[in-house]
């Protein structure tokens, strides 16, 4: 995750004000936490809006390399508990899929960083978008250089007719939650896959960057 991404994800959660009170972020793919703790700051610098990160916690082989084990799941206690977030930040050990029962009411900010495979990430879509409010925001990350996640959420903003206002922020693809869009929203949303993928590259030799400088460090 670069800076820039970083600050994004602290100022969408830090501008959220639920109809109802506090609001509701749902992240999927919590990991051992960096973007959960860039969600929560900018919650704890807003109106705390609660977080609800999902994440199965299962690893890969690469994990192992790198953190000695699979389970990511101690990092992310870990994590929470070092910088004081357990009054913002609900994690939740389970795939995307199954956690719908663990979140009540509607969402005002759904960040999609799980799997990056494309039926995956069409999946999580499917099933959280109906819980998010319009008006509400949805995030993509890795979006520019994943083929799974750029062909999903292209494949999203082509063809939804509940989806306005991309944006892109280095390898993230924003977008907001419309009560049906017009025409002129459909041709922006296309015209915007096309300029992602052309001028998406600065962002992700930023993201390169940024892990290079992190695989040095630890």
């Amino acid at each position: 995750m670069t800076k820039r991404e970083g600050f994004a994800l602290f100022e969408a959660a830090r501008h959220i004000e639920g109809p109802n009170g506090r609001g509701t972020i749902v992240e999927i793919g919590s990991f051992y936490g960096r973007s959960t703790l860039c969600l929560a700051f900018g919650s704890r610098a807003g109106s705390a809006p609660r977080i609800h990160a999902i994440d199965p916690h299962i690893g890969s082989p690469k994990h192992e390399d790198r953190l000695g084990c699979r389970d990511t799941w101690p990092k992310l206690l870990d994590t929470l508990a070092r910088h004081s977030l357990g009054d913002l930040v609900v994690p939740i050990r389970k795939p995307s899929v199954d956690a719908t029962s663990d979140v009540l009411g509607e969402i005002d900010f759904l960040f999609i960083d799980g799997s990056h495979d494309y039926d995956d990430v069409a999946a999580d879509f499917a099933t959280w978008f109906p819980r998010v409010r319009p008006g509400g925001l949805i995030a993509f990350h890795d979006s520019w250089h994943m083929s799974g996640v750029r062909r999903a959420s292209g494949e999203i903003l082509r063809v939804s007719r509940d989806i306005a206002e991309p944006s892109l922020v280095d390898t993230i693809t924003f977008l907001r939650k419309v009560d049906g869009n017009g025409r002129k929203d459909r041709i922006q949303n296309r015209m915007f896959v096309v300029k992602r993928n052309v001028f998406g590259l600065p962002g992700f030799l930023r993201l390169t960057y940024r892990g290079t400088r992190l695989q040095r460090d630890t």
